[in-house]
C-alpha cells in the first residue's frame, strides 16, 4: 500500500511540475535526497526501496521531463534515474530502455554544451558528473538490454558527426552546407561535363575539387570554432561513453558492440555509390571536415579485429591522399593524413 500512495505522489506531483511557468528543480532534489536516504537504510518507511519503485513506475514521465529540461534540473532528474535503476529488480522494459538511452544521449550533450558556456571553470563541476553519469547510466542498460546498446550507439555517433552538436568536435562548417542542404552536387556529372577523357582518375584533367564547381571552394565557418582544448575535452568525453556502451557485463570491452560501432562508421562516412572516385572524395571531405572520425578510428583501431570493418574507409582516404601527392609534387613523408593514417593502422 505504502508503495502505491508514493507512485500516485510522485506521478501527482510530475503532473504539476511539468506544466507551462512550473519549475520541477525543488521536487528533483528532494527525489534524489529521499533516493540517497533509501540506499544507506534511513528510516523504516524507506524500507523496500518505494521511492525507487515510484521513479521507475513512472520512467516515461521522468524520461520525457530528462528530454525537455536543462541545468541543475536535468542533472537531479538523471542521477534520480540512476539512484532508481541501481539494483532494481525487474528492470524496466525494452521500450522504456530505449526511451531512456535516447533521453541520457540528449542529457550528455546537453552537459557538454552546458561546460563550453563555462568559462571560469572551463569545466564546470556539475558538468563533469553528468558526463560521467551518463556513462554509468549508458553502460548499464547497454549490459541489459543488446537493443539499448544498438539505439544508443548510432545516436552517439549521428548526432556528434552530423547533427547541430558537431561544433562540440571541432567540425568544420561550410557555407555550401548551410545554404546549399538540399542541393545535391555529383562529381561524376562535373566529371562528365569536362569530356569523356576524363573518366580516367590517373588524368589530370579530372575534377578533384575541394568545392562546388562554380561556386569556388568551400569556405569554412570559423566565427563558432572551439578552442583546441574544448575540442579535445569533448572528444575525451565521448571516447568515454562510447567505451563505457560498448563495455560487456564482466567489465571488459564487447567485440560484437565494438565491431556495431565500425560498422556505423562505414555506414553513416561511406555513400551508397557505385563510382569509386566520388565515393573515395566524399569519404575524404568527411575526415577533413570532422576531426572526431579520426578519434572514432583510433578506437576501433584498439579493439582488434574491428578495424577491418572500417577498411573501406582507410583505402578511400589513402587513395585520395595518393592521388593528391602524385599530382601536386608534395613529399608523402611529411604529410600530416600520413601520420595519422599509420597511428590508426
Amino acid at each position: 500500500v505504502q508503495n502505491i500512495y508514493m507512485v500516485h505522489v510522485l506521478e501527482q506531483a510530475i503532473r504539476e511540475t511539468s506544466g507551462p511557468g512550473s519549475s520541477p528543480e525543488n521536487l528533483w532534489k528532494n527525489v534524489v535526497m529521499l533516493l540517497r536516504w533509501e540506499r544507506a537504510g534511513a528510516g523504516k518507511v524507506l524500507r523496500g526501496r518505494p521511492v525507487s519503485r515510484a521513479v521507475l513506475d513512472n520512467l516515461d514521465e521522468v524520461t520525457n521531463l530528462l528530454g525537455t529540461v536543462s541545468g541543475t534540473c536535468a542533472h537531479s532528474v538523471a542521477t534520480a534515474v540512476d539512484l532508481a535503476l541501481n539494483g532494481a529488480m525487474p528492470f524496466p522494459s525494452t521500450q522504456l530502455l530505449l526511451m531512456l538511452s535516447k533521453a541520457v544521449v540528449g542529457y550528455f550533450f546537453l552537459c557538454l554544451q552546458d561546460s563550453v558556456h563555462k568559462i571560469r571553470p572551463l569545466y564546470s563541476p556539475a558538468s563533469l558528473r553528468g558526463a560521467r553519469l551518463c556513462c554509468r547510466l549508458l553502460g548499464r542498460l547497454s549490459v541489459h538490454s543488446s537493443p539499448t546498446r544498438a539505439l544508443a550507439l548510432r545516436e552517439i555517433l549521428e548526432k556528434s558527426l552530423f547533427h547541430s552538436h558537431s561544433h562540440l568536435f571541432g567540425a568544420k562548417i561550410t557555407k555550401s552546407s548551410v545554404t546549399k542542404t538540399n542541393q545535391d552536387t555529383s562529381l561524376l556529372h562535373d566529371n562528365q561535363r569536362q569530356g569523356s577523357s576524363t573518366m580516367l582518375a590517373q588524368r589530370h584533367s579530372s575534377v578533384f575539387h575541394a568545392g562546388v564547381i562554380g561556386d569556388g571552394p568551400r569556405v569554412h565557418n570559423q566565427s563558432d570554432a572551439l578552442s583546441s582544448d574544448i575540442v579535445a575535452h569533448n572528444s575525451h568525453q565521448l571516447i568515454n561513453l562510447l567505451k563505457a556502451v560498448c563495455t560487456n557485463n564482466i567489465g571488459g570491452v564487447s567485440l560484437d558492440a565494438m565491431t556495431m560501432v565500425s560498422l556505423l562508421l562505414v555506414e553513416l562516412i561511406s555513400p551508397r555509390c557505385n563510382v569509386t572516385i566520388e565515393r573515395d572524395l566524399h569519404v575524404r571531405r568527411r575526415f577533413d571536415d570532422l576531426p572526431l572520425v579520426w578519434e572514432l578510428m583510433s578506437l576501433v583501431a584498439t579493439n582488434r579485429p574491428t578495424l577491418c570493418y572500417c577498411s573501406v574507409l582507410l583505402r578511400a582516404v589513402t587513395a585520395t591522399l595518393l592521388a593528391q601527392w602524385g599530382s601536386s609534387g608534395h613529399h608523402w613523408q611529411q604529410s600530416t593524413h600520413r601520420a595519422k593514417l599509420l597511428y590508426t593502422t
